[in-house]
């Protein structure tokens, strides 16, 4: 073994160790979000955090405490879903962050692929960058035409 491959597999190691260390902490943490999606009433948010922390606090081990609070965080989102496209047909917010997110994700897929000399992964990327950019000018163009002319 060369010492890069030594100081890799510690460094692996460290990682996953904090991972699981950081698994029930980030399991805490998610409990809150998924009852603000689960329900709109102030008191049942507090019931559904306090039972879902009893149930995650029964649960051995450190992953599956995390899965089982993204399990409840999936289940806030799909029953808060039709509420919150409701909302966002009516305001139409994210639309610049939405290319954004995209474009970033293409750009970090396309060098992440380079770097792994993958072109399965760059053409990924590259498809995501020319699909946000479309995206933006197309809702640009859309802004445009609904802009009264002067």
């Amino acid at each position: 073994m060369s010492w890069r491959e030594i100081v890799v597999s510690v460094c692996l190691g460290l990682a996953v160790n904090g991972a699981f260390d950081l698994s029930p902490w980030l399991a805490r943490r998610l409990l809150p979000f998924a009852a603000r999606l689960w329900t709109q009433d102030a008191e049942s948010r507090a019931a559904y955090a306090e039972e879902w922390q009893a149930i995650i606090e029964d649960r051995p081990g450190s992953l599956l405490k995390l899965g089982t609070a993204i399990t409840f965080l999936a289940g806030g989102a799909w029953r808060s879903a039709p509420r919150l496209v409701s909302r966002l047909e009516t305001r139409r917010p994210g639309r610049r962050l939405v290319s954004a997110a995209l474009g970033a994700s293409g750009a970090f897929f396309t060098l992440f692929g380079i770097g792994l000399s993958s072109w399965a992964i760059v053409s990924l990327g590259v498809s995501m960058l020319a699909l946000a950019t479309a995206l933006s000018s197309l809702w640009m163009q859309k802004r445009q035409a609904k802009r009264p002319h002067s």
